[in-house]
């Protein structure tokens, strides 16, 4: 696999402590009972952290009643940190970036938990308020930029109106903001660009424009869902060593949502394993990719082609996820797993954390 590129140390608080849990033993549709002796170790320093979640639930409500889409789901990110969020399609990373923005529809999903950011607590938010803070404090850059750019309005006006959302701001001031902001991210002739198109700009130039307008208020949080995977590798390395140089200069964190687990490689300081809704390991990038602890992190890293040679046969992972309306008790990941034993059916593993972070196996691997 390519050499990984020097990443930013984050410096976190250190501050732990370790509570007993019996209300996050047993997921939704677990039927056996809960495995004795386990317990959840919290951060208590939250109010440093850029984000904290935890517990984080999402339900649809449906025909057949509520089904539970995200379910107690729990991570820090410190400033200026890159933690990729990565797993199979349907894993429900999407649906946790949104209810993180305060974006599920209330009449058909409801919330719970907490989400904390800088020590605020946001679910309880109005609309009203949480439009105040969406963009200024969290912002979100989606795969496809034109979802948040109009046809119809210039790079210029898209910027002045991001800008006029959350300050009081001349016109002079608010041109000099937004090409500073097209320059670091490292687009020429910025002046020029403000005048252009969303038509008349690369796909490349148009994901730089939506980084941009989400830098624009220099937020503490950025939630980016897979907003590289539609460029080509040259653009994609661009601008991924443009969003860790701006992690790093302006404390901002990036939750970074993925498939593409050669780039988390390169790219991020952790990684949060998603499977079915939960959070299955969490870690340091590079002892989560040397030294996995749950069946689901290596059978992801098996299938990453870079780690073959050429004429190998690559791995694929058996079965499909198990699907909201049909969610096995136990471990969820037992009816794709190698070395799933009896117990697996019968006790709701519970999140283990140690040194190297976390996991959610009643057998995990060894390091």
């Amino acid at each position: 696999m390519s050499p990984a590129t020097p990443k930013t140390t984050v410096h976190r608080p250190a501050i732990r402590t370790t509570v007993s849990s019996p209300e996050l033993e047993t997921p939704l549709g677990s039927s056996g009972p809960k495995a004795p002796g386990h317990t959840l170790e919290l951060n208590t320093a939250i109010s440093a952290r850029a984000l904290s979640v935890r517990d984080l639930s999402v339900d649809f409500t449906t025909a057949q009643g509520p089904l539970r889409a995200i379910d107690r789901v729990s991570f820090d990110l410190a400033p200026g940190e890159v933690l990729a969020l990565v797993g199979e399609s349907g894993s429900g990373k999407s649906v946790t970036a949104r209810a993180l923005l305060g974006l599920t529809d209330p009449v058909t999903q409801s919330v719970g938990g907490a989400v904390l950011l800088e020590g605020e607590s946001l679910l309880p938010l109005s609309q009203a308020a949480w439009r105040s803070r969406r963009g200024r404090r969290i912002a979100l850059i989606l795969q496809d930029p034109m979802t948040c750019l109009d046809p119809l309005q210039t790079v210029g006006a898209h910027m002045l109106e991001a800008l006029r959302a959350h300050r009081s701001i001349g016109q002079r001031e608010a041109h000099d903001i937004a090409v500073q902001a097209l320059e670091r991210m490292g687009i020429g002739d910025a002046p020029q660009r403000l005048r252009a198109w969303p038509h008349q700009l690369s796909g490349g130039l148009r994901q730089r424009v939506s980084i941009a307008m989400a830098l624009l208020h220099r937020p503490a949080v950025i939630v980016a869902d897979e907003p590289t995977t539609a460029l080509d590798v040259t653009v994609q390395g661009q601008i991924l060593s443009q969003v860790q140089a701006l992690a790093r200069d302006s404390g901002t964190a990036f939750l970074w949502i993925t498939h593409d687990l050669a780039i988390v490689e390169r790219f991020a300081d952790r990684v949060a394993v998603m499977y079915a809704g939960q959070i299955v390991e969490t870690g340091q990038t590079a002892r989560v990719f040397s030294a996995p602890r749950h069946p689901y992190t290596r059978a992801l890293l098996d299938c990453v082609p870079q780690r073959y040679q050429p004429g190998e046969r690559l791995a694929v992972i058996s079965g499909l996820a198990p699907s909201l309306a049909g969610m096995p008790g136990g471990c969820r990941f037992r009816a794709r797993c190698a070395q799933a034993q009896v117990d697996c059916s019968h006790w709701a593993p519970a999140t283990r954390t140690d040194s190297d972070g976390s996991y959610l196996c009643l057998h995990p691997l060894t390091p």
